[in-house]
């Protein structure tokens, strides 16, 4: 886990203020509220990072990913950083879901479409764009710009969006009455600049941290 801080217990009342929220939009992450983890020292070291460039923003650009704002840091910030960063070893044990494999399924169609029609839609035009989404995704996704993160994600995006903390916590219930207690999902090169694997754990009861600098994962069911 990148960071600017040290700890050995993730305070929950920190979500949504991390560097993933800048990358992705503000009052959120991608997957809605939990902890994001990664596999790869390199990619945990872009959010490391991120977080510690906060003090030397000096304004943003509409250029972050899915066209949310993107800060601007003050000249020379890596070398103001350096003493900063900090990547945290975090231990996780319990079922992932692989977003890159997933395909939407009926239960998880209904849940999007209920929150679409929390928004004003009538339940046929909710169906409507959800099933548009997944069909369009299925249909062209070796054309579609960072479609290698799987349906799951372009869904999500393409339907109740990923400002929608509410829809995607809704989505997360779900996945955990199935068992599941987070989601692993490819790196996005667009940000992360290398390959590897990302975490997202909605249930934090199955996450230990250190305090060594150094990444390292073991799964056990």
């Amino acid at each position: 886990h990148g960071t600017n801080k040290e700890f050995d217990k993730f305070n929950l009342e920190n979500i949504g203020k991390g560097e993933g929220t800048d990358a992705f939009g503000n009052n959120t992450n991608i997957f809605g509220d939990g902890i994001y983890l990664t596999d790869n020292k390199q990619i945990a070291d872009v959010y490391a990072a991120g977080s510690a460039k906060k003090d030397f923003i000096t304004g943003y650009r509409d250029t972050g990913i899915l066209g949310t704002p993107e800060p601007v840091y003050k000249e020379g910030v890596e070398d103001l950083i350096k003493k900063n960063k900090k990547v945290i070893e975090t231990y996780f044990g319990g079922k992932l879901l692989d977003a890159k494999t997933y395909q939407v399924d009926d239960n998880l169609k209904g849940i999007l479409s209920k929150e679409l029609q929390k928004d004003g839609f009538s339940k046929q035009n909710a169906d409507r764009i959800v099933n548009t989404a997944i069909t369009f995704y299925r249909n062209n996704f070796r054309n579609i710009e960072g479609s290698d993160t799987g349906e799951l994600i372009y869904v999500l995006d393409k339907t109740i969006g990923v400002n929608n903390r509410e829809g995607l916590n809704a989505v997360n219930k779900y996945f955990g009455s199935k068992g599941y207690s987070g989601i692993k999902y490819p790196s996005d090169l667009r940000y992360e600049g290398v390959p590897g694997n990302n975490y997202f754990i909605f249930d934090t009861n199955k996450i230990k941290t250190s305090m060594q600098f150094v990444i390292s994962y073991y799964y056990y069911y």
